[in-house]
């Protein structure tokens, strides 16, 4: 009887490499895909941030039109705090600052419809908007409809979070 060496079962040296070049193209491009997802989630946080903003408009400018209807004050100041002109100041200063003087607020009013209101997550609850971060304090016009996100100033990408009214 013979032996024969190809009776013997193993892995080659070939096979063995073939395997790894396999798989390290395989996580060459899950790495790819991986570094990918962090501009989407980027890009996701920043529509989200937008998203918010615009529903604020929507409901100021729903309750201003609301007041014009019903000439009632108390729809417009009982939401929300108003403004002094020194908190208008130190606001809109900060906004020019961040939006290289590309934004700043309409001029300072002390007419109770002119005037501007900071909102936080309670008023906004009022108004209303349940899913919008309770954190974040909103400062709004509503007769221009303004909207300006005063906590977060920014979204991830770097765009002032702000919306010019009329």
């Amino acid at each position: 009887m013979k032996n024969t060496v190809k009776s013997q079962k193993g892995i080659t040296l070939i096979a063995l490499v073939v395997t790894v070049i396999v798989l390290l193209i395989l996580a060459g491009i899950g790495i790819g895909e991986l570094s990918n997802n962090n501009e989407d989630i980027t890009q996701t946080k920043d529509t989200m941030s937008l998203a918010e903003l615009n529903k604020v408009q929507q409901v100021v400018i729903e309750n201003y039109l609301k007041y014009m209807q019903m000439k009632n004050e108390h729809i417009l100041t009982g939401v929300g705090q108003k403004i002094d002109e020194e908190k208008y100041n130190e606001i809109n200063n900060k906004l020019k600052q961040i939006s290289n003087n590309e934004f700043q607020l309409k001029d300072y009013s002390d007419n109770t419809d002119e005037s501007y209101y900071m909102l936080n997550g309670d008023d906004l609850k009022s108004l209303g908007l349940q899913n919008i971060h309770n954190n974040d304090v909103y400062v709004v016009n509503y007769s221009t409809g303004e909207v300006f996100n005063y906590t977060q100033q920014k979204n991830a990408s770097g765009d002032v979070l702000y919306i010019k009214g009329k």
